[in-house]
Protein backbone atom coordinates (compact mmCIF):
# COMPACT_ATOMS: atom_id res chain seq x y z
CA UNK A 1 0.00 0.00 0.00
CA UNK A 2 0.95 3.42 -1.03
CA UNK A 3 1.23 6.34 1.63
CA UNK A 4 2.99 8.78 3.09
CA UNK A 5 5.92 8.16 4.75
CA UNK A 6 7.09 8.90 8.40
CA UNK A 7 9.69 8.95 10.58
CA UNK A 8 9.36 5.38 11.37
CA UNK A 9 9.64 4.14 8.59
CA UNK A 10 13.73 6.12 8.00
CA UNK A 11 15.24 2.76 8.91
CA UNK A 12 13.39 0.88 5.66
CA UNK A 13 13.36 3.47 3.47
CA UNK A 14 17.57 3.83 3.65
CA UNK A 15 17.76 0.24 3.44
CA UNK A 16 15.35 0.28 0.17
CA UNK A 17 17.90 2.72 -0.75
CA UNK A 18 20.87 0.89 0.10
CA UNK A 19 19.86 -2.48 -1.87
CA UNK A 20 18.62 -0.12 -4.76
CA UNK A 21 22.19 1.31 -5.09
CA UNK A 22 23.77 -1.76 -4.61
CA UNK A 23 21.79 -3.27 -7.34
CA UNK A 24 22.70 -0.02 -9.59
CA UNK A 25 26.33 -0.09 -9.17
CA UNK A 26 26.22 -3.68 -10.07
CA UNK A 27 24.83 -2.95 -13.01
CA UNK A 28 27.15 0.10 -13.92
CA UNK A 29 24.39 2.27 -13.18
CA UNK A 30 26.33 5.47 -10.58
CA UNK A 31 23.34 7.61 -10.24
CA UNK A 32 23.68 7.36 -6.35
CA UNK A 33 26.26 6.63 -3.98
CA UNK A 34 26.87 7.17 0.27
CA UNK A 35 26.26 10.86 -1.00
CA UNK A 36 22.94 10.66 -1.98
CA UNK A 37 20.33 10.54 -1.24
CA UNK A 38 20.90 10.85 2.56
CA UNK A 39 18.89 10.52 5.81
CA UNK A 40 19.02 14.15 6.07
CA UNK A 41 17.48 14.73 2.65
CA UNK A 42 14.86 11.95 3.16
CA UNK A 43 14.17 13.91 6.59
CA UNK A 44 13.50 16.42 4.61
CA UNK A 45 10.95 14.92 1.95
CA UNK A 46 8.73 13.65 5.27
CA UNK A 47 8.65 16.53 7.25
CA UNK A 48 7.32 18.66 3.99
CA UNK A 49 5.21 15.78 3.86
CA UNK A 50 6.06 14.67 -0.08
CA UNK A 51 7.76 11.77 0.66
CA UNK A 52 6.02 8.42 -0.16
CA UNK A 53 6.78 4.72 0.45
CA UNK A 54 4.82 1.31 -0.54
CA UNK A 55 5.07 -0.79 2.09
CA UNK A 56 4.49 -4.67 2.72
CA UNK A 57 5.00 -6.26 6.05
CA UNK A 58 6.61 -3.75 7.35
CA UNK A 59 9.47 -3.11 4.96
CA UNK A 60 9.26 -0.25 2.43
CA UNK A 61 9.80 -1.93 -1.18
CA UNK A 62 9.47 1.41 -3.06
CA UNK A 63 9.89 4.84 -2.52
CA UNK A 64 9.62 8.30 -4.00
CA UNK A 65 9.41 11.95 -3.19
CA UNK A 66 7.00 14.17 -5.33
CA UNK A 67 6.54 17.93 -4.99
CA UNK A 68 6.75 21.33 -7.05
CA UNK A 69 10.48 21.45 -6.72
CA UNK A 70 12.11 22.01 -10.52
CA UNK A 71 15.98 21.49 -10.38
CA UNK A 72 17.06 25.58 -12.39
CA UNK A 73 18.56 23.87 -15.21
CA UNK A 74 14.71 22.73 -16.09
CA UNK A 75 14.12 26.74 -17.28
CA UNK A 76 16.29 25.34 -20.11
CA UNK A 77 14.22 22.67 -21.63
CA UNK A 78 11.52 22.81 -23.58
CA UNK A 79 9.10 20.98 -22.04
CA UNK A 80 5.30 20.11 -24.26
CA UNK A 81 3.28 21.29 -22.53
CA UNK A 82 2.92 24.58 -19.95
CA UNK A 83 0.96 24.63 -16.35
CA UNK A 84 1.67 24.25 -12.74
CA UNK A 85 3.52 20.25 -12.48
CA UNK A 86 4.91 17.54 -9.82
CA UNK A 87 8.07 17.03 -10.02
CA UNK A 88 9.27 13.34 -9.04
CA UNK A 89 12.68 12.72 -7.39
CA UNK A 90 14.16 9.82 -6.16
CA UNK A 91 12.21 6.70 -7.53
CA UNK A 92 13.94 3.77 -5.94
CA UNK A 93 12.28 0.16 -5.83
CA UNK A 94 13.76 -2.56 -3.84
CA UNK A 95 15.55 -5.15 -6.15
CA UNK A 96 13.90 -8.00 -4.45
CA UNK A 97 10.38 -5.87 -5.78
CA UNK A 98 11.53 -5.16 -9.31
CA UNK A 99 10.07 -6.60 -12.48
CA UNK A 100 6.67 -6.78 -10.26
CA UNK A 101 5.26 -3.58 -11.76
CA UNK A 102 5.75 -1.30 -8.56
CA UNK A 103 7.47 1.52 -10.47
CA UNK A 104 4.50 1.86 -12.89
CA UNK A 105 2.08 1.67 -9.82
CA UNK A 106 4.28 4.26 -8.30
CA UNK A 107 4.17 6.28 -10.87
CA UNK A 108 0.23 5.92 -11.86
CA UNK A 109 0.18 7.26 -7.43
CA UNK A 110 1.91 10.70 -8.77
CA UNK A 111 -0.70 10.58 -11.89
CA UNK A 112 -3.65 10.37 -9.69
CA UNK A 113 -2.29 13.07 -7.28
CA UNK A 114 -1.61 14.89 -10.70
CA UNK A 115 -5.22 14.91 -10.77
CA UNK A 116 -6.66 15.18 -7.37
CA UNK A 117 -4.58 18.23 -6.65
CA UNK A 118 -5.52 20.05 -10.36
CA UNK A 119 -1.95 20.13 -11.95
CA UNK A 120 -1.65 19.92 -15.70
CA UNK A 121 1.48 16.84 -15.20
CA UNK A 122 4.55 15.68 -14.58
CA UNK A 123 8.47 16.48 -14.96
CA UNK A 124 11.10 14.35 -14.46
CA UNK A 125 14.68 13.39 -14.96
CA UNK A 126 16.86 10.49 -15.28
CA UNK A 127 20.50 9.63 -15.61
CA UNK A 128 21.18 9.27 -19.17
CA UNK A 129 23.34 6.13 -17.83
CA UNK A 130 19.87 4.11 -16.22
CA UNK A 131 18.25 1.84 -19.19
CA UNK A 132 16.25 0.25 -16.59
CA UNK A 133 14.35 3.48 -15.29
CA UNK A 134 14.42 5.28 -19.39
CA UNK A 135 12.31 2.24 -20.63
CA UNK A 136 9.86 2.56 -17.37
CA UNK A 137 9.20 6.03 -18.44
CA UNK A 138 9.12 5.66 -22.41
CA UNK A 139 7.09 2.37 -22.25
CA UNK A 140 4.01 4.45 -19.66
CA UNK A 141 3.94 7.12 -21.49
CA UNK A 142 6.58 10.22 -20.66
CA UNK A 143 7.66 12.41 -23.38
CA UNK A 144 11.82 12.03 -23.85
CA UNK A 145 13.19 15.32 -23.88
CA UNK A 146 16.82 16.87 -24.01
CA UNK A 147 18.86 16.89 -21.21
CA UNK A 148 20.50 18.75 -18.28
CA UNK A 149 24.09 18.33 -16.19
CA UNK A 150 23.91 18.83 -12.82
CA UNK A 151 26.13 16.78 -10.00
CA UNK A 152 28.69 15.99 -12.40
CA UNK A 153 26.15 13.86 -14.48
CA UNK A 154 24.12 14.16 -17.20
CA UNK A 155 20.21 13.63 -17.00
CA UNK A 156 16.98 13.18 -19.84
CA UNK A 157 14.08 15.24 -18.73
CA UNK A 158 11.21 13.65 -19.24
CA UNK A 159 6.94 15.14 -19.22
CA UNK A 160 3.34 13.99 -19.51
CA UNK A 161 0.84 15.72 -19.62
CA UNK A 162 -1.78 14.74 -17.29
CA UNK A 163 -4.63 17.18 -17.39
CA UNK A 164 -6.24 19.00 -20.87
CA UNK A 165 -6.38 22.17 -19.69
Amino acid sequence: MIQKAKKHHLDSIMACYKATIQQMHELNIFQWDDSYPTLSIIEEDIKKEDFFVYVEHNEVLACICINTEQHPTYSDVKWTFEGDVLVVHRLAIHPKSQGKGLAKQMMQFVENQVQILNYAGIRLDTFIENPLAINLYNKIGYNQLETVSFKNRTYHCFDKKIIQK
